[in-house]
């Protein structure tokens, strides 16, 4: 639909962008706004994967906002995991939530203007840009499991129940501790 994703496996960094409705109204094809942000953070991440260095979640957001010319608007959360911590960053409504054990240890505070009203990266001045963009850092542990969603999960499922479908969703925590070790 209207909303895009990307998983970079080798370089251990995940991101969402969600369209901010509306802009059907105006014909514009409003996902095409946030395909292309993805997009663009995609070519980003494959351009700076022979660096040295982690690659930097808010450098991929600049320039794929910078690239991202289209018409439309989106909310976006990037991440990327770096030795024992989640690097990230986010702006509106997208973002994630870490468990524990099937527990939520930490919730992303979403970005917004007013309720229904978040902040949006767009090519218009009344948008705004990856300035106000929010970094976040979390340490995290081995097997804690990270939910990463635009509002329209976090919107419509309480947390009492994404810890159980995290819970459901894991293997028994026994084997799960062995694929960990047999994984480092």
């Amino acid at each position: 639909g209207e909303d895009a994703h990307f998983i970079c496996i080798e370089e251990e960094i995940i991101g969402v962008a969600d369209v901010v409705d509306g802009w059907a109204k105006t014909g514009i094809d409003s996902g095409e706004y946030s395909r292309q942000l993805v997009r663009n953070a995609e070519l980003s991440i494959h351009k700076k994967k022979d660096q040295k260095n982690k690659i930097q979640p808010l450098e991929v957001l600049n320039e794929s906002y910078f690239n991202t010319k289209c018409q439309g608007s989106s909310t976006t959360c990037i991440l990327t995991l770096m030795c024992n911590n989640v690097h990230a960053v986010n702006l509106g409504d997208s973002g994630f939530v870490g468990t524990r054990h099937g527990v939520i240890v930490y919730k992303l505070e979403i970005q917004q203007k007013g309720f229904d009203y978040p902040f949006q990266l767009g090519n218009d001045v009344k948008f705004d840009d990856s300035s106000v963009v929010q970094e976040i850092k979390v340490t995290v542990r081995t097997c804690d499991v990270i939910v990463m969603s635009t509002d329209g999960l976090f919107d419509n499922v309480h947390n009492i129940e994404l810890e159980k479908l995290v819970r459901d969703g894991l293997m028994d925590l026994q084997e799960l501790e062995i694929f960990w070790r047999n994984c480092s």
